[in-house]
């Protein structure tokens, strides 16, 4: 699972692929349907990522190295994707 911050759903679509090399809309195999689903989320990465942080901060979640979750913030550029 990706979080991407961007403007908009195009631009997410964009640094999605520029920074993972992977087309989001790619069918694998056609009885599976899309490698990806995209959808929006709230406003803030704080807001998106409360379900899966389990009570962490923002900050401690996406410097988490076992995390399995990758985030793609747009503020933070020394976090390791």
């Amino acid at each position: 699972m990706y979080f991407v911050e961007a403007a908009d759903e195009a631009d997410a679509e964009k640094r999605f692929t520029d920074e993972t090399g992977e087309d989001i809309h790619d069918v694998c195999f056609d009885c599976c349907g899309p490698n990806f689903s995209l959808s929006g989320g709230g406003d803030t990465l704080e807001e998106v990522t409360e379900y899966w942080r389990g009570g962490q901060t923002l900050d401690d979640y996406l410097n988490e190295k076992r995390n399995l979750v990758k985030v793609m913030p747009l503020t933070s550029e020394d976090i390791l994707l």
